[in-house]
């Protein structure tokens, strides 16, 4: 069976899922671990489904549903393991495409009903149900296109963004935009069905505005925000035209504030180098007008602090992006890397 036609094969199901021996039969016919996801998913649906039919969620316990979420991860790991495709197949299409039982997706949209809005516990499980995505989409695709994965990784794009909208933390919308990042990642997803252009207005807004609820919106937000815009330029670069030197101003302006300050924010950095890797593939001129100089600029703070600098200090993770970003762009600063090793190579 291929992999397209595995992840068609519950929307098949579904007609016969309806209930009694009918609904049975067809459980029985996913023998091993894909079967096992079916009762797991029917009881976070049955749980929200109850509180929302009682319309007291604001005021319900939802004790089980992490325990219930962290079983179904566990499930879909194992699956993942195994490295059997059709059941890897099965499994993404059971968790998110399937209507019958209802998908994980469809869990996540009733949570964000206005009756669980303060509710911590569904924010919390929201949160761990986003984190679950992501590392699912990791484990499978290990940040590589899979074309029979983009159904799936669509329906995962539309509700990550439903969800950042409708948050009121930084870590809630950091959730969402993980598995943002790693759905967009890991298939060729279309332009339309994602709704690139609607979506980038609303992902640059929010980091224009700066603000969460009632509060700044947290460092790691900003940071993981110019890493999403700036993938999504990469995928969709028409869509991201409207914003994007405004874009890369800000995350040069990050890297020349934070490198040469006195107290440097480094997640802000490493986000900042990410979208300016992603935008240097299609916006070029950007960096190229006033004869290069913003260009010579980005390398000198690449280099001289991307990646010497903060290698001694043992920041990493900006290291890391650093590294990325001149193992993608080497051929661009060619010449200013000639002149800048020669320039090394005359200190006494």
């Amino acid at each position: 069976m291929s992999g397209q036609r595995a992840l068609e094969q519950p929307s098949s199901i579904d007609a016969s899922v309806g209930g009694g021996s009918d609904r049975h039969s067809t459980m029985a016919s996913f023998a091993g671990p894909v079967g096992k996801l079916f009762p797991l998913l029917r009881s976070l649906h049955e749980q929200i489904d109850a509180c929302l039919a009682d319309g007291d969620g604001g005021n319900s316990s939802f004790d089980g549903l992490g325990d219930t979420l962290s079983e179904l991860s566990n499930v879909s790991l194992v699956i993942v393991k195994a490295e059997q495709t059709v059941e890897v197949d099965l499994c993404t299409s059971v968790l998110f495409v399937s209507s019958s039982p209802p998908n994980l997706l469809a869990f996540i949209d009733k949570t964000l009903k206005h009756v669980f809005f303060q509710n911590k516990e569904v924010i919390a499980v929201r949160m761990q149900a986003f984190k679950f995505v992501q590392h699912f989409l990791d484990a499978v695709c290990h940040g590589n296109k899979r074309p029979e994965m983009a159904t799936a990784a669509e329906t995962v794009v539309n509700t990550c963004v439903e969800a950042f909208k409708r948050e009121q933390s930084s870590s809630a919308k950091v959730a969402s935009l993980d598995a943002l990042y790693e759905a967009t990642r890991s298939a060729p997803v279309g332009v339309q069905q994602i709704h690139a252009s609607k979506h980038l207005e609303t992902l640059f807004n929010d980091y224009a505005v700066g603000r969460t609820g009632k509060s700044k919106s947290s460092n790691t937000l900003q940071s993981k925000l110019l890493r999403v815009m700036g993938l999504l330029g990469r995928e969709f670069p028409a869509c991201i035209a409207p914003f994007a030197r405004q874009i890369v101003e800000s995350s040069m302006h990050v890297l020349r504030t934070n490198f040469k300050g006195a107290k440097p924010i480094h997640v802000l950095i490493s986000g900042a180098i990410a979208c300016l890797r992603y935008l240097l593939f299609d916006y070029l001129p950007l960096f190229t007008k006033a004869k290069g100089k913003k260009l010579e600029e980005l390398f000198e703070l690449i280099f001289e602090h991307g990646i010497v600098m903060y290698a001694e200090m043992k920041q990493y993770h900006v290291t890391r992006e650093s590294l990325q970003f001149v193992a993608d762009h080497v051929g661009r600063f060619q010449a200013i890397l000639v002149r800048w090793v020669s320039f090394v190579l005359s200190v006494p």
